[in-house]
């Protein structure tokens, strides 16, 4: 059931809680996926989330690596509906022993995302696998018929996008005046500079939200910024504004999702 297909990242937070990022696992009828930790070789796991999705992320509230002088080790598992087990996957853990200094550099490097320059957004993951959109994919073809679908929102997979993620990013570099119009009001370049924690991992065709004024940016490229050259601090990421004529747009987010926020600039210096 878990062939090795499947996508799992663990990175710690500032706090020392253990963010676990999953893609690609299979869906199986009859059976659900969830998610399990175990502190130490040969202790029992503890189950953490039920009834997963083939992609998602989930924040291990349950473990601090800075109180613990050994790693926890993440599994995930098919049950049936009685809830036997059908299948367990491999261990993910963390792949480096985070020390003191750089936890305290993570600590401060949100701390100046929260309090200084950031603005409250949210995460939407691009499905990229599963179920093909109902109403505009062409199996026979294979590609969408439609170039406006409220049913994918542009992407050929049945709802688009998996479920928000709320994060906190700032924006590097404004977009600057690309010409004037005919009427002398200025148009602006639709590309932006924004710089985010870098958990929640973004990719590609990932979607970025501003829920102070609900611009929605796609993802085009991304670079790691890192401390002492091993160690993942931010994601610099390269944005497209979407046009609100976009099908994106015709996607709703949640209202809490959006709170009222202060009007930020860019931040003076790339970190």
């Amino acid at each position: 059931m878990f062939d090795g297909t499947m996508e799992v990242k663990v990175a710690p937070t500032s706090s020392g809680h253990l963010a676990i990022q999953w893609a690609k696992a299979r869906r199986l009828g009859g059976l659900s996926l969830r998610l399990c930790v175990s502190t130490s070789p040969g202790a029992p796991r503890l189950v953490l989330s039920e009834s997963l999705s083939e992609t998602g992320y989930f924040v291990d509230e349950t473990s601090n690596v800075r109180h613990r002088d050994r790693l926890p080790s993440y599994f995930f598992e098919y049950t049936d509906p009685s809830g036997m087990i059908m299948d367990t996957s491999p261990a993910y853990t963390l792949t480096y022993e985070p020390d003191i200094a750089y936890l305290s550099y993570l600590v401060e490097a949100e701390r100046a995302l929260q309090k200084i320059d950031g603005v409250a957004g949210v995460a939407l993951i691009l499905k990229r696998e599963g179920e093909r959109c109902p109403s505009c994919w062409n199996v026979i073809e294979a590609k969408r018929m439609k170039d406006y679908c409220p049913v994918c929102f542009g992407t050929g997979w049945d709802g688009g996008y998996w479920d928000p993620i709320s994060f906190t990013f700032r924006y590097l570099r404004m977009p600057s005046v690309g010409q004037i119009n005919l009427d002398g009001a200025p148009t602006y370049d639709s590309v932006y500079q924004v710089q985010a924690l870098y958990y929640p991992a973004l990719l590609e065709g990932d979607v970025i939200v501003d829920t102070h004024n609900a611009e929605r940016f796609r993802v085009h490229t991304i670079e790691l910024v890192t401390y002492r050259s091993s160690f993942p601090v931010f994601q610099n990421i390269t944005a497209i504004r979407i046009p609100k004529s976009d099908a994106l747009h015709a996607l709703t987010i949640p209202e809490e999702f959006f709170k009222k926020h202060r009007p930020l600039k860019a931040a003076p210096v790339v970190m």
